[in-house]
């Protein structure tokens, strides 16, 4: 799913020129990934996704802890909420120490989605995607990869590169034609 900065929720299973095959495949073979996709976690995912897109779709507000590594995502899930948000701000933050300015690398993410989402199988987990890693070719990379990994939902940001985190000041974005 897209939520757009007015919190609008979109399902995307698709990129233009058919870049993206589709939610529920298994991509790990081709982009290096040693995942165990086994049928009973991916039926988990599919329950947790169709429980992430009613909260989307309802209205009201949903509380969403940030989640950086795989105590945070326990501690989550252990207060019984149903949704964590892997932030690209506490990911940098909690492994280099630093702003959210594009340093940390979509290896490190995609590592970063398993940590959280494995020990925590009972939280939907949105992942940030920052903005696809590149073009829409990394885009549609980084998507299969948090596919594989685990991620229910991802968040991308239309910003130029290079990115700044979502509150730092004089950010950027692309053009709307090409978002």
């Amino acid at each position: 799913y897209i939520i757009d900065a007015n919190g609008n929720t979109a399902e995307y299973t698709r990129f233009e020129g058919g870049l993206y095959p589709g939610p529920g495949k298994n991509y790990s073979s081709s982009i290096g990934l040693n995942l165990q996709n086994t049928l009973e976690a991916k039926i988990k995912s599919k329950d947790k996704a169709s429980k992430l897109r009613e909260k989307l779709n309802a209205k009201g507000v949903i509380v969403m802890p940030g989640c950086f590594d795989s105590l945070s995502a326990k501690l989550i899930e252990k207060e019984g909420l149903d949704v964590g948000f892997m932030s690209g701000f506490c990911v940098s933050g909690t492994l280099l120490g630093t702003p959210d300015v594009g340093l940390v690398t979509a290896t490190e993410m995609i590592e970063r989605v398993q940590q959280i989402v494995n020990p925590a199988p009972g939280a939907a987990g949105i992942a940030d995607g920052d903005n696809g890693q590149g073009g829409v070719h990394n885009v549609a990379r980084i998507v299969r990869a948090y596919e594989a990994a685990g991620a229910d939902c991802i968040q991308l940001e239309d910003q130029v590169i290079p990115k700044k985190c979502g509150h730092m000041e004089n950010k950027q974005v692309v053009p709307l034609e090409e978002a």
